[in-house]
């Protein structure tokens, strides 16, 4: 079950924040497709609850941004 904080995350939205809880799990990954510029994946946990999240930095994409690791 996710915390307040993580509720308030505006999933699959590149402008979405997220919270002070969440610590990053690793170092980020750049993607790169051929051709295009890179994408950084970036992994988090959040403190308080737990719920693993995905950052995608892809400023081309209107939908990238935090999700939810299923």
């Amino acid at each position: 079950m996710s915390c307040d904080a993580c509720n308030g995350i505006q999933q699959r939205n590149r402008k979405g924040q997220g919270h002070a809880k969440l610590t990053p799990i690793g170092e980020p990954v750049k993607v790169r497709n051929m051709g295009q510029p890179a994408v950084i994946m970036t992994h988090y946990v959040c403190e308080d609850c737990g719920t693993k999240w995905q950052h995608e930095d892809d400023k081309r994409d209107a939908y990238a941004g935090w999700s939810i690791e299923i």
